[in-house]
Order: C-alpha cells, then structure tokens, then sequence
C-alpha cells in the first residue's frame, strides 16, 4: 500500500566526526508525502458542511495510509512535526492552520504517530512554499 516511509538519523551538531560528542545525539526522523492534493485553507475548510469535513478528514486518513503512516513506530514521547503545503499560491500564514489541525493532525493521532495534538505531546511548524500541489509532513523524535 504505497511506499514506506523515509526514516533517517539527522545528527545534531556542527561536528563531522561521528563520534564527537556533538553528533552522537540522533534524532530519528519520517517523511511522508502526499502529492495528489494540498489541504484546503483555513476559509475554505470552515465554510464546508460539517458532513464533507467528516469525509475530508477520512479521506486525508486514507492519504496518509498510501504514504505509509503505518510505518512509523507509535509515539511514547513528544514529537516535532514539520508540515509543508506546496502549492502555485502564497496563503497567509493563519490560512494554513486550521486543515492541517483536523486533516492531518487528528489522523496522526488516530493511527498512533503521535500521542496528542496538545502542545505536552506535540512541537509543530507549519509552511506554505511555492510549487506544485503536494504536502510533505516530517515528524521528528
């Protein structure tokens, strides 16, 4: 179902050596990718029936499965998360939040990635770049 996916070490610190004590702390780190659809903004989410919302958010469930979420072992300890929305538009920076909150936030706590959304659990950036249709979410240990 999809491809897995991507875990990697980033080592922390400004040291090559990999056994300075700079780089021996590692953070374990996933990307997953979803490039068939970006998220609505904010306006557009809150104007939606509470009924397609509901879809929408099953449907970002799905999104998630096919860029292997299940691959990703199950949060004991808070998590940072990245989320980049691409898109050919610049929405404002508040435009961005309220989708990725309900899309993808409550899906990853669904399947386990993260404990809660609650600010005890989670660390999250949100960004919006300039490109072609796709989110990219990285959650870092």
């Amino acid at each position: 179902m999809g491809v897995p996916p991507t875990g990697s070490y980033h080592q922390i610190g400004r040291h090559a050596d990999p056994h300075s004590p700079a780089t021996l702390h590692a953070v374990k780190s996933w990307k997953l990718v979803v490039s068939c659809e970006c998220t609505p903004l904010t306006n557009e989410f809150l104007r939606m029936h509470w009924r397609r919302r509901r879809e929408f958010k099953k449907r970002w469930g799905w999104f998630l499965l096919e860029a292997g979420v299940r691959g990703i072992p199950e949060a004991e300890r808070k998590r940072r998360v990245l989320v980049v929305r691409r898109s050919p538009g610049s929405p404002d920076y508040p435009n961005l939040w309220a989708p990725v909150d309900k899309l993808i936030l409550d899906n990853l706590v669904e399947f386990g990635v993260l404990v809660d959304d609650s600010p005890e659990w989670l660390e999250i950036d949100v960004r919006s770049e300039f490109g072609p249709g796709s989110m990219e979410i990285e959650i870092a240990e």
